[in-house]
């Protein structure tokens, strides 16, 4: 067995853009881990602001990443609450059949301001679901929040695989976010801010709700937490380290997690917790973020089926050009194959430039050994010098099964290639597909729910 590493962040961000100095550095860790980076990242924010036209979370995230080879292989979205999964380009054609789903449990039990967004993904041969969530908020609420956790595990399905239909029929759960647990009992926010400053933690976690609904079975019994060593996450005043008089202090955010260690024969599945912290010194938002490091165990050597793309010598604008892929014998094109053309520096999976679907280009010599198909790209598919890489990808976007090496994109006159167009060039390639157009009606649809504050409906 091989290991792998995660790092994962839960963060409610209470509606806050990020300030123009923030510096995600000391959350991210990447002071302490460059020559130990991660192999993914998942990055759960709660309560985040609809943001259609910058995305300013996501590109101050992204942009912390970029010098470090990570690629963003989703963004899972459910009004505020957004994950981020990202990963090691090489290790980015050994994720498969990717998946998302959503759950709402905000009012009436539909409105997307509480809830759950999951991603599930297959990695070296393993299953792994994680789960980002915003339970029901206050004290006295927590008959709520049991029933947002049993409705959110009751609704959520996933159709790829029947054996990993549900979040727990995974090899490994992660579940986090602001759960909003509280601290049983009547004392007052000046009380209990008072026990946290004095040390008596211990005193504070026996009051401690999702540890009590763990230990009875109501809820979140499935799985595991390592206890907090650091103090209530909940809630502080915004600007500053110290607590608020206006809520009771409590360990709302958290990390939880869940391996299924013999779900194999022969063979030991394995979750390692390495860290659990949290760190004051991010004070955007009246909670404090959590981040949590485990290493799991996959199967070393896992093959899977791979597309490999013949080399792709020059690429002519203002011209059809054509490129070759190998299909193996295991690998059957459906419908919904494509392959896209993305810039060289590649940074999130969806960030194409244009695309093909396989079926219109089919050109098949049947062996033993697979088949070769031709694929013919329009002369629009690429507009400014550059070098570019083509990927491939299965059942519409669940798959990536391969990427061609990088090529050079030129005018035949003989522009000289370079790393990237210029901007202006770059914006020309936008491709409003399908998909662009379906994310531009979600976004607008979410502004609409913005503007009506449901995330402060309760």
């Amino acid at each position: 067995m091989d290991t792998l590493s995660l790092y994962i962040i839960t963060w409610n961000i209470a509606e806050q853009l990020p300030p123009a100095t923030l510096d995600l550095t000391e959350l991210l860790s990447l002071d302490k881990k460059k020559d130990h980076m991660p192999d993914l990242y998942i990055i759960g924010l709660q309560e985040a602001k609809v943001d259609l036209l910058t995305g300013q979370w996501g590109s101050v995230i992204k942009s912390t990443l970029k010098p470090y080879d990570y690629v963003e292989m989703n963004c899972v979205r459910l009004l505020g609450i957004v994950m981020y999964v990202y990963a090691r380009e090489r290790h980015i054609t050994k994720i498969r059949n990717m998946e998302t789903a959503t759950t709402a449990t905000g009012l009436l039990g539909i409105i997307g301001n509480k809830g759950a967004a999951t991603y599930r993904m297959d990695l070296y041969g393993v299953s792994v679901c994680l789960v980002n969530c915003h339970l029901a908020a206050h004290d006295g609420k927590l008959e709520e929040r049991i029933n947002n956790y049993n409705t959110i595990l009751a609704s959520q399905r996933f159709k790829q695989n029947p054996e990993t239909s549900s979040v727990f029929f995974h090899d490994y759960v992660f579940w986090f976010g602001d759960m909003n647990f509280r601290l049983q009992g009547t004392e007052s926010p000046a009380e209990l801010a008072a026990a946290v400053v004095e040390k008596r933690l211990d005193e504070l976690w026996e009051k401690d709700e999702l540890s009590r609904v763990r230990a009875s079975g109501e809820a979140f019994s499935e799985l595991q937490e390592e206890r907090p060593s650091f103090r209530p996450t909940y809630k502080h005043e915004f600007g500053k380290t110290q607590y608020s008089n206006s809520r009771r202090p409590a360990w709302t955010d958290r990390v939880l997690f869940k391996a299924n260690k013999d779900a194999y024969q022969n063979v030991t599945l394995d979750v390692a917790q390495t860290s659990y912290q949290s760190i004051e010194s991010y004070v955007v938002s009246d909670h404090k973020p959590v981040f949590a490091e485990f290493n799991i165990k996959v199967f070393s050597h896992h093959s899977d089926r791979e597309v490999t793309f013949q080399p792709i010598d020059t690429w002519y604008l203002d011209e059809e050009n054509t490129a070759v892929c190998h299909l193996p014998s295991d690998v059957t094109p459906s419908i919904w194959d494509w392959v896209g053309v993305y810039q060289d520096n590649l940074l999130n999976l969806h960030d194409y430039i244009s695309y093909i679907y396989l079926p219109h280009v089919r050109d098949d010599k049947s062996s033993n050994a697979g088949n070769n198909v031709t694929l013919r790209f329009p002369a629009t598919a690429v507009r400014a010098p550059g070098l570019y890489r083509l990927l491939y990808f299965t059942r519409g976007a669940s798959s990536l099964l391969g990427i061609s090496a990088p090529f050079s994109a030129v005018h035949r006159t003989g522009d000289a290639p370079s790393a990237s167009g210029s901007p202006s060039q770059l914006a020309l390639q936008t491709n409003l597909g399908f998909s662009a157009r379906f994310a531009m009606l979600t976004g607008l649809i979410l502004m609409f729910s913005y503007y009506f504050n449901l995330q402060h409906f309760l």
